[in-house]
């Protein structure tokens, strides 16, 4: 099975041609592909954040699999999505705030290795992210505290911004702040890829995957995936 990921500017009128030659090239290797464009809100992020997804099997595969299904619980609001992280020093605006933050997140930017600065947005997502009570300008270096004003307009922390891409509290980043923060903007948040993942594995297995559940079980373990602990909801779920 092949995957493939990138920005949805791929569907773009001028890459269509490009397209074509990646599925074309696919064919002549054996494989039947397809793209489709997958919402990070259909699957419980926080953020609005879509990605061109290509998936591929050998020939006599493809046709047993589906494209994921939007889930049926509605995604939290960023406040929701980052209320203890954001009182986590004793803010007193942070219910307000959180309340302001009722809506998902613009795309979360700055991956490219060609931005050199921290920075959430480009200039039409500003006032996006303004409205949910976010300042896209740079990064803080720790929550709000409880000097800070009740109408404080904060930034988000590095752990805060790997939270709306759905990365593990406890998972690691090396490197410098800025490289960090590419690692975190230009990834494919794992909500995502588990659930086209699971589409995958449905193809190649047989086995029906109870997408709801199956997100819900954490996804990691210290050697890797929690492959067992989502076996053992299948077959409780049988």
């Amino acid at each position: 099975a092949i995957m493939l990921e990138n920005v949805t500017g791929l569907f773009h009128a001028p890459n269509s041609l490009y397209r074509l030659k990646i599925l074309s090239t696919l064919s002549k290797s054996g494989y039947d592909a397809e793209w489709r464009i997958v919402k990070g809100v259909d699957f419980g992020l926080c953020q609005k954040r879509q990605r061109a997804i290509l998936v591929g099997f050998k020939r006599g595969i493809m046709h047993r699999f589906r494209w994921p299904q939007a889930l049926k619980a509605t995604a939290p609001s960023v406040g929701e999505t980052l209320r203890d992280l954001m009182g986590a020093n004793g803010w007193p605006g942070v219910e307000a705030w959180v309340k302001k933050a009722n809506d998902y997140a613009p795309t979360l930017i700055g991956g490219s290795q060609k931005k050199q600065g921290i920075d959430l947005a480009q200039q039409k997502s500003r006032e996006s992210w303004t409205k949910i009570g976010v300042n896209p300008n740079g990064k803080a270096d720790s929550a709000p505290g409880p000097d800070t004003p009740l109408d404080h307009l904060p930034k988000l922390t590095l752990r805060m911004m790997a939270r709306i891409q759905d990365f593990p509290d406890d998972w690691h980043f090396r490197g410098s702040e800025l490289q960090q923060f590419h690692q975190i903007a230009n990834a494919f948040p794992p909500r995502m890829a588990r659930a086209v993942g699971y589409s995958i594995l449905r193809a190649l297995s047989g086995s029906e995957v109870d997408l709801e559940p199956a997100l819900a079980t954490p996804p990691y373990e210290k050697k890797g995936l929690n492959l067992k602990a989502l076996m053992e909801r299948r077959k409780k779920a049988a």
